[in-house]
């Protein structure tokens, strides 16, 4: 799949909304955002990106693991 300027732009403003987000309500789980929205959610990806392609099959997905309070990132 070929990603287009427009496209990418929507990829950032998603990655920018995960970054800025309270999703502790995800923690541990996989999220699929669209236009700033976390659209499905889940314990696998596949899954998740399956649920999101089918609500918004004309869209750019963001997949994302939300991590937990416990995990130290160095």
């Amino acid at each position: 799949m070929v990603i287009s300027m427009l496209e990418t732009k929507n990829v950032d403003k998603d990655y920018a909304f995960y970054l800025t987000a309270d999703l502790r309500e995800y923690a541990g789980k996989w999220i699929a955002t669209v236009d700033e929205k976390v659209i499905a959610f889940g314990g696998r990806a596949d899954e998740v990106m399956k649920e999101a392609e089918r609500k918004c099959p004309d869209k750019v997905i963001a997949l994302s693991r939300v991590p937990t309070d416990d995990l130290l990132i160095l």
